[in-house]
């Protein structure tokens, strides 16, 4: 019997360490994962991730994760967790207030639109506006949909709504001069690509721009800027056989019109006059 019983308090002691130990690391954990930075906290939110069954818990430490991922730059981890959470909330098992889920529907819609998965920009971003978001972005993010999917009067109707929001970056103008040059509308559109190119640096966007208002001073038969433009595109290396075609127009445009000679006039044989007989 006594062997028994110190079998039993042996095994309650162990088990009242491996708790105590437990409770410790979960408190270490949690803690590097809601105060901590970079990998280790990164680390720490995954372990209490996978540790804690109940829903509402992971959606927690999920939405902790999110902001590190984000901090690091690491836009597809943070969509895939946002993700997880909004598929959470749509199984009904984890309540949230409009107020969280108007925050994770503004960043679904942001980081779909940048990592260019446009169906599911749409989605999110009717989401995030019919709740009554704030963001701007959203607006913006929409109508980069909306121009990929020729819906241009719907995108300037989007960047209206940003503008008036306040926002006044780099893609309000770009998106506003690509609708604008669809609806052939280039009074519009060429002061608001102007307005992107003094905010865009990157060679890439550079190149972007350029490309774009190449073509539209050729249609407008602004050849002198858009064989300069044109070609800053074909000498950055960017693949664009239409800049090619649209130089060699403009070279031929630019060609003397060839003499046209004179046409020599015929001369008319003279019809004889006939002397009428008096009868």
């Amino acid at each position: 019997m006594r062997k028994y019983l110190n079998m039993a308090l042996m095994t309650a002691l162990i088990a009242g360490i491996l708790f105590a130990a437990l409770t410790v690391l979960l408190r270490y954990k949690s803690k590097a994962c809601t105060k901590g930075s970079g990998p280790e906290a990164i680390e720490a939110c995954s372990f209490m991730i996978n540790y804690f069954p109940a829903d509402f818990m992971k959606v927690l430490f999920l939405s902790t994760r999110v902001s590190h991922y984000e901090k690091a730059g690491n836009k597809t981890e943070a969509l895939a967790d946002l993700v997880r959470i909004a598929k959470l909330w749509d199984s009904g098992r984890v309540k949230a207030s409009d107020k969280t889920r108007l925050f994770v529907y503004d960043r679904l819609a942001t980081l779909n639109s940048e990592l260019g998965k446009e169906a599911d920009v749409k989605k999110y971003s009717d989401l995030a506006i019919k709740i009554g978001t704030k963001e701007p972005a959203v607006y913006v993010s929409r109508a980069a949909f909306y121009i990929n999917t020729m819906q241009y009067r719907e995108a300037i109707e989007d960047l209206k709504q940003a503008e008036q929001m306040g926002y006044d970056k780099p893609p309000l103008f770009f998106n506003y001069g690509a609708a604008y040059l669809k609806l052939g509308d280039h009074a519009s559109a060429f002061p608001r690509l102007y307005k992107a190119e003094q905010l865009m640096s990157a060679p890439e966007d550079k190149a972007r721009l350029n490309r774009m208002l190449g073509q539209a001073c050729f249609e407008t038969k602004r050849d002198a800027e858009a064989r300069q433009r044109l070609q800053s595109v074909l000498d950055s290396g960017v693949p664009c056989p239409e800049c090619s075609e649209m130089v060699a127009i403009i070279s031929q445009r630019a060609l003397p019109a060839p003499a046209v000679k004179p046409r020599a006039r015929s001369k008319r044989p003279r019809a004889r006059k006939t002397r009428q007989k008096s009868a």
